[in-house]
């Protein structure tokens, strides 16, 4: 690891200006207005909100204060993956910046980076969101000469984002429990609710939100209409042959379901295509195995869930097919964006047949489960915090996975089901006051539910609010996926829509 005497600390600049620095260190030919803006405000301490497609650069961002701020001063970068944290540190090495990632892999050196880090070693430290809840780091940060936190992937943030994620909703309290007195926020699509929700979770100022224009004119978009789902396999292999024939034009083909991923890599390897499957129930070492092999375009195909993407910077893909629509357009934007990322021409393409729709409601079911089912999880909470020894102030801790499959309603366990249902159940009574919940398995009970109308009220309104909210996206989806001119341009205009009973309290 560089000390803090490498080159880029030896310039003074000071005297520099920010797009001279930019493009010095980190090799721009091209420095545009919005990135000035966004960098501006995180150097003047201020702090800043910035939504810009896939590939525009958002990272540099948060890169060069972090570079230019005053010596010994690091800033924590939160972002949701481990692989995409190794792969920022090592291009930041590479540069010979002082950068390192502290995530829940590291076991042995965990209280040595700790104290590297309190030494002001790093100017950039990458950390998960669940690591900023625990108390040997947060009392690490708070004795560190902190400049500001940076939230890559803040959709994350958002119950309305296409990755919500629990941590992530606590950033808010982990930003002042850390003591950062500034924070940047950054992401690639963001509807006008998960905008507000960030902004509201992080207290960003609304004069501090930059947005670059979403269009990007290399991608061209279309729906292919089937009658049957059996044409599907028919359709990707025509795709293929028309819009990404060289053997290093890279394909994805996003699939609703585990079992399609599967299929779908089958039929295109028995076609003569060289394809693999991914999704996120597949072992670690398979997975980062089957990304790797993508990466290298080997195979060229990869037949994937949602699960695979974030994070991913791969030039060539030429076409990203989606088996069936998204249950959002934020979702099916962010998942296109993936496809032309070196500028030249690529297709997103959705296949699309009527019996599609019976997935997305499916899903929904699980995303809103029913309010009787929410009242069975809170009665389980509070049995299970009768039985477990307390921590200070009424905390508990549960093993999660025997609890998702008290709920297994049909006897058959099926964890990814179960999983979404309750963590939703979760979410929904934690929203309500019902429960706090500071890191995924640790809860305390905060209210009551069956003698509690109010409680009661409020748990069945935003269980309908996000049903009604759902419903909206999956109607948005419904409408561009049998529109007659589908485009790029109409989607973008639907991510601009409001949703009804979407204001968050």
């Amino acid at each position: 690891m560089p000390n803090r005497s490498c080159n880029w600390r030896n310039k003074d600049l000071q005297n520099d200006t920010p797009e001279a620095a930019l493009r010095e260190t980190f090799g721009l030919q091209e420095y545009r207005g919005m990135q000035r803006k966004v960098i501006h405000t995180l150097l003047q301490g201020d702090d800043a909100l910035y939504i810009a497609p896939t590939g525009l650069g958002k990272s540099l961002c948060y890169q060069l204060p972090a570079v230019m701020q005053e010596r010994g001063k690091t800033a924590v970068i939160t972002t949701p993956l481990i692989a995409l944290m190794r792969d920022q540190v090592r291009k930041l090495q590479e540069l010979e910046i002082p950068a390192t990632d502290f995530h829940s892999d590291m076991t042995r050196n965990r209280e040595r980076v700790l104290e590297e880090i309190q030494r002001g070693k790093y100017a950039m430290v990458y950390m998960s969101p669940e690591q900023l809840q625990k108390a040997d780091v947060i009392e690490s940060l708070r004795s560190t000469n902190r400049s500001f936190m940076a939230i890559d992937e803040a959709h994350c943030i958002s119950q309305w984002g296409h990755d919500f994620r629990p941590a992530y909703g606590a950033l808010g309290k982990a930003v002042k429990h850390c003591g950062f007195e500034q924070v940047g926020a950054f992401t690639a699509t963001a509807s006008p609710i998960v905008e507000q929700d960030i902004r509201r979770t992080l207290a960003i100022p609304k004069e501090n939100h930059h947005r670059e224009n979403p269009l990007r004119k290399n991608l061209q978009y279309g729906v292919t209409k089937l009658d049957t789902r059996h044409q599907k396999i028919d359709a990707i292999e025509k795709l293929i042959k028309e819009h990404a024939p060289g053997k290093n034009d890279a394909v994805i083909v996003y699939c609703g379901t585990r079992n399609d991923t599967d299929h779908i890599a089958s039929m295109l390897r028995f076609r003569g295509m060289g394809a693999q499957f991914y999704h996120g129930e597949m072992a670690g070492s398979m997975r980062r195995d089957t990304e790797k092999k993508f990466m290298g375009d080997t195979p060229r195909v990869l037949a994937a869930t949602n699960a695979f993407g974030m994070g991913i910077d791969k030039p060539n893909i030429r076409l990203v097919i989606h088996n069936q629509f998204p249950s959002s357009v934020q979702n099916y934007l962010q998942e296109t964006g993936r496809a032309g990322r070196d500028g030249k021409p690529s297709r997103c393409e959705l296949l699309y047949c009527p019996q599609d729709s019976e997935l997305q409601e499916y899903f929904l079911e699980r995303k809103v489960p029913p309010y009787m089912f929410i009242r069975g999880v809170y009665l389980n909470l509070v049995e299970a915090s009768q039985k477990r020894s307390m921590r200070a102030e009424g905390y508990f801790s549960i093993d999660l996975f025997p609890f998702y499959r008290l709920f297994d309603r049909k006897g058959k366990w099926d964890i990814e089901k179960n999983e979404l249902r309750v963590n939703s159940a979760f979410s929904i009574l934690e929203q309500a006051g019902i429960i706090e919940r500071p890191s995924p398995s640790v809860f305390r009970i905060a209210g009551a539910l069956d003698e509690n109308e109010t409680g009661q009220q409020l748990v069945k309104g935003m269980r309908n609010q996000r049903e009604s909210v759902g419903r909206f996206h999956l109607d948005q989806m419904l409408t561009y996926a049998t529109s007659p001119k589908p485009s790029q341009q109409q989607l973008i205009k639907m991510l601009g829509q409001n949703a009804p009973n979407g204001q968050t309290k």
